[in-house]
């Protein structure tokens, strides 16, 4: 997770997310979820939490099951790609139907590199956004 978090970082995409089906050991109390959002992306895994000094990869992380729902996801990692999303209200779930227009996606699944799960997409769609991912992921240059 913690190699995923970095990649996130990396990218610095807004569209790139990940998604957390529920809260760590259910909604009743946000401490554990906020301890394990911490661990995953803090670059130094030996660094105290607790310091000012202890620097954290930027990747967007929400809880969001009705996207699960959404794109079938039966197992976790997964990697999600939507080409096309017109979503009508912001602050609403892109998982809640009435709220997002997707023309299609494209789903993959195992615990790889996500340069590699990408590059597993990009042979399916040849969508040239992936290619500028995918040289982003590996250092390359990358404008929009």
């Amino acid at each position: 997770m913690r190699q995923y978090a970095a990649d996130v970082d990396r990218l610095r995409d807004p569209n790139v997310k990940m998604i957390m089906i529920g809260f760590v050991d259910g909604m009743k109390y946000i401490k554990p979820t906020i301890k394990f959002v911490s661990d995953v992306t803090r670059k130094n895994v030996s660094c105290d939490p607790e310091s000012s000094e202890c620097v954290h990869y930027i990747a967007n992380m929400q809880v969001d099951p009705l996207l699960f729902r959404r794109y079938g996801i039966t197992a976790v990692p997964a990697v999600v790609y939507v080409p096309h999303v017109e979503i009508i209200d912001m602050d609403m779930s892109e998982g809640k139907e009435e709220n997002a227009n997707v023309s299609d996606y494209h789903v993959v699944y195992g615990d790889a590199a996500l340069d590699y799960l990408v590059n597993v997409i990009h042979g399916h769609t040849k969508k040239q956004s992936l290619e500028r991912v995918l040289a982003k992921l590996k250092g390359g240059f990358y404008k929009d």
